[in-house]
């Protein structure tokens, strides 16, 4: 779950760098609805509509870092952004593996070291989605004995996402040549987009496939699609009247937290219903940034960014610190008295701030340091400012 970088579409055609307090908010929304959800508080019994809104916030953000990068070097540092994503993301989740194999050694019987030991082990690797799909694992239902680490399996369909999108992008980039490249990138995702989608309505309509829609990134990759493609046609979106850009970003907060109490465990996870949270995503995206009294206002309000930033911590503490307690005591998450579970949440917000401040934000500087790539040949230049212009 990438943190939010200085990236938006402007009027004059351009992908700048201004920051987006709005989609720090955005990130804050989607944790407090995940984990409402797992903790079972707060009536979000669609809770995990959260993982949506970090899917396309993801795919708008990897998108916008990639194409920044083709329009001021020219070309596409696939080592380099691996480097990056894994200095910021890894080092949090590894102090929280470490922790949960400590924990579960000493809490747990013995008889669940050695599935949670592979668990882990997936999850090290960045295919714990792939662990539970083959387990056919349903993430909706409450149990007993759940994996201390299952939430990992969004964190590995986000890694596979950074494996594969940037060679997508610089594939259809390479196959635009001197055709219009907005039109190759639209096309191209749009395409995408759809297969994933009929993909995962397919696959959720089957009962044998509805692990692997849920936990897989070829029937998860239209929700990052839906945010790369505001990143494209995001000369276009910068010409909406303020007004309306307003009303998009309200719309999309409700229906965002419409969907997290509306829906359910019984809803279709992979289905038709999901997208009104992705949809309604990108409506805050589009419209978030638009100044004045409105919903880019609350999420741009200093508490919700606080959270925002912190968010990915948040994520990483908060499902150990639900499973182990109820695993001593032998309940469901939900079985545990209500008090208590607004303490474990508040001790996850706690330890999110700890990991942000001692660790995320140490290795986010280190990469800070990177040297940035060297300037593009001419001709490369030309290509990249037909896509995006450098503003005037």
């Amino acid at each position: 779950m990438s943190d939010v970088e200085r990236t938006t579409s402007n009027g004059t055609g351009a992908v700048s760098e201004s920051f987006r307090g709005d989609l720090e908010g955005l990130r804050a929304l989607a944790v407090t609805l995940v984990v409402a959800y797992h903790a079972q508080l707060l009536g979000v019994a669609g809770g995990y509509v959260g993982v949506d809104v970090f899917y396309v916030l993801s795919g708008f953000l990897i998108t916008g870092l990639l194409i920044r990068e083709f329009q001021r070097s020219g070309r596409l540092d696939l080592v380099a952004f691996a480097v990056r994503r894994g200095r910021r993301l890894l080092p949090a989740a590894a102090l929280v593996l470490v922790a949960v194999a400590v924990a579960g050694y000493l809490v747990l019987p013995f008889v669940r070291w050695a599935s949670l030991g592979r668990d882990i082990i997936a999850a090290v690797l960045s295919v714990a989605n792939f662990r539970f799909a083959e387990q056919s694992t349903d993430y909706l239902a409450p149990a007993v004995e759940q994996s201390a680490v299952l939430h990992f399996w969004s964190l590995g369909v986000e890694e596979q996402f950074y494996l594969i999108w940037p060679l997508i992008i610089f594939g259809l980039m390479a196959m635009a040549r001197r055709r219009n490249m907005t039109t190759v990138l639209l096309v191209g995702i749009g395409v995408l987009a759809v297969a994933s989608l009929v993909a995962s309505v397919a696959a959720a309509a089957t009962a044998t496939s509805q692990s692997w829609a849920f936990f897989m990134l070829p029937t998860r990759a239209w929700e990052f699609a839906v945010g790369a493609m505001i990143v494209v046609v995001g000369p276009e979106l910068g010409r909406i009247p303020s007004g309306l850009r307003r009303v998009l970003a309200i719309g999309g907060v409700v229906a965002i937290v419409a969907s997290a109490v509306v829906f359910d465990d019984s809803t279709t996870a992979r289905g038709i219903a999901m997208l009104v949270p992705v949809l309604a995503t990108a409506a805050v995206i589009v419209g978030g940034d638009a100044m004045g009294i409105g919903a880019g206002a609350v999420l741009r309000w200093a508490p919700m960014r606080a959270i925002g930033r912190w968010s990915y911590s948040i994520y990483l503490w908060h499902w150990p610190l639900l499973v182990f307690p109820a695993a001593v005591l032998g309940v469901q998450i939900g079985e545990l008295p209500a008090p208590l579970r607004v303490q474990l949440c508040l001790a996850s917000i706690a330890a999110g701030i700890l990991s942000y401040v001692c660790v995320e934000r140490v290795f986010r500087a280190s990469s800070a340091r990177l040297p940035p790539p060297p300037p593009p040949p001419p001709r490369l230049r030309a290509s990249s400012s037909s896509l995006f212009p450098a503003p005037r």
